[in-house]
């Protein structure tokens, strides 16, 4: 769907393929050679599809109303409900038959809006901008926002395109921004110029360098990738309205987009979008220059050297090489409660489980509970079945406090407006809103366990990844996934 107030886009080519919806379907990808090539990585935008091939290529396919492609827009096959499909400049393309013979037809110049769409897998460009390099451009990692796309390359680099301007230079200048004038303008220009927008550009510092490679090309015949500048960028992710960088060394930076998420451009005059409005930055920001020039995330107890990072719609979630997990921006999820909302530490010495009849004892298989707590049924609904034939449990709060043990966290992962984090023992907590199920239970028994334990939505929640089914004990979790509003993990799998 589109989201609250507004439409969703019925296709929009972001499978890559024809056929049903609903069901998985093969995406074919050919090389410049004709043969297939191999996915390495995949990311999902609002409306598109980032793919990272084992040859280092991205391609991309989906809407393509602001450039997120990496490719001018061209007008796809009308919807299927509608006659003709439209562009922000009134320009339409129409179903085979239409009698209007002055309308656009399907690959046509798109300019804006549902219409421009591009289904099939098509290889991006990365040798585009203004910042030459001796050494041929090949993507490491993929990400994708709302309206654009970002990868890090071989160099180090981090590369952007769609409606960005996270390190500017649509010039390949650092004089591009300066003022809250200019960012109105570079606003304006990418929203108007669709050629520009697609057009893959590097991050740039103030010095108009590559702001994650300083700059440095090794040249044919040096690995790149074996550079130990600590600014060399490696794992890249992207919220509504910022990007969030890990480096090689295991430092993050963070850097605005310009963009609010819905195709609207940075306000200056106190209205719509705001630079680091919810703190996302996760440090001091002074001037849209630093808002949109990447800067570091310094964390408590300095030092520590960050290993995974992720970015919800306006919060960061981190993990460093000791366990801790870290969180900034928007709302609970966020840092201190101070003016610049510095990254604050997730306290996993207080632990909520919540227990539901679905994580509780299969009597027919004799399966305990993932969380390690008691499962034992209740004098009165042990063995009794209601009507449907389930096993009657009413909910049950656990409140663990454990000051000798913390749990060590691996992975994390962002959703809208929550948090997963794994462990190195295989288990997956949540934070943050779960009134869609996100956390793995009830919005209902999740809000009364909060109360009870007078805890708020900091608290991590274990989430029950046992569900008492003969011959399918789930394993430890490996790798969690947030989604909009839903979750998932990468589990090991036990035969019974």
């Amino acid at each position: 769907g589109g989201g609250h107030g507004s439409p969703a886009v019925a296709d929009a080519g972001q499978l890559g393929r024809s056929g049903a919806m609903g069901i998985f379907g093969k995406v074919d990808f050919i090389g410049d050679d004709g043969n297939e090539i191999v996915a390495k990585q995949v990311a999902c935008g609002r409306y598109h599809t980032v793919v990272l091939t084992n040859d280092g290529s991205v391609y991309t396919f989906g809407l393509n109303d602001y450039g997120q492609l990496g490719r001018l827009a061209l007008f796809g096959d009308p919807d299927v409900k509608k006659t003709c499909g439209c562009d922000s400049g009134n320009n339409c393309a129409c179903s085979e038959g239409s009698e209007d013979e002055t309308v656009k037809k399907k690959g046509d110049a798109c300019f804006g809006g549902w219409a421009c769409r591009d289904g099939t897998a098509k290889k991006v460009n990365l040798d585009t901008h203004s910042v030459t390099t001796n050494t041929k451009r090949h993507a490491t990692f993929v990400a994708a926002g709302r309206y654009t796309t970002v990868i890090v390359d071989n160099f180090g680099d981090v590369l952007v395109w769609g409606l960005n301007l996270c390190g500017a230079g649509l010039d390949g200048s650092s004089d591009d921004l300066k003022t809250e004038q200019d960012v109105r303008r570079l606003t304006q220009r990418l929203r108007g110029d669709l050629e520009l927008a697609a057009t893959p550009r590097v991050v740039l510092g103030l010095d108009g360098k590559g702001f994650f490679s300083n700059g440095r090309d090794d040249g044919p015949g040096i690995d790149p990738e074996k550079s130990l500048e600590v600014t060399r960028a490696e794992v890249v992710a992207v919220g509504y309205v910022h990007l969030v960088v890990l480096t090689k060394n295991g430092t993050v930076f963070t850097c605005d987009t310009g963009f609010d998420g819905y195709a609207g451009g940075l306000s200056v005059g106190g209205k719509g979008y705001v630079m680091n409005q919810s703190k996302q930055m996760g440090r001091n920001v002074k001037s849209v220059a630093e808002a949109l020039t990447p800067g570091e995330v310094l964390f408590p107890n300095g030092g520590t050297k960050i290993v995974a990072i992720d970015a919800g719609r306006c919060h960061a979630v981190v993990a460093d090489e000791t366990g801790r997990v870290f969180s900034f921006g928007c709302g609970a999820l966020g840092g201190d409660s101070g003016e610049f909302g510095l990254p604050k530490e997730i306290d996993f010495r207080k632990v909520l489980r919540v227990e539901t009849a679905d994580s509780r004892v299969d009597e027919e298989s004799g399966q305990s509970s993932a969380s390690g707590t008691s499962t034992s049924k209740s004098s009165e609904t042990k063995g009794k079945k209601p009507e449907g034939g389930e096993t009657k449990a009413r909910d049950e709060v656990r409140h663990k406090e454990d000051d000798n043990a913390p749990h060590f966290v691996v992975d994390v992962a962002a959703g809208e407006y929550f948090s997963l984090v794994t462990t190195l023992d295989g288990k997956v907590f949540g934070l943050g809103d779960g009134n869609s199920g996100q956390l793995g239970v009830s919005s209902e028994a999740l809000k009364s366990a909060r109360e009870k334990n007078r805890v708020d939505e900091q608290a991590p929640v274990e989430i029950p990844t046992n569900l008492g089914r003969k011959g399918a004990t789930v394993g430890q979790v490996l790798t969690p996934i947030a989604g909009y509003q839903h979750a998932a993990a990468i589990v090991e799998r036990k035969e019974a």
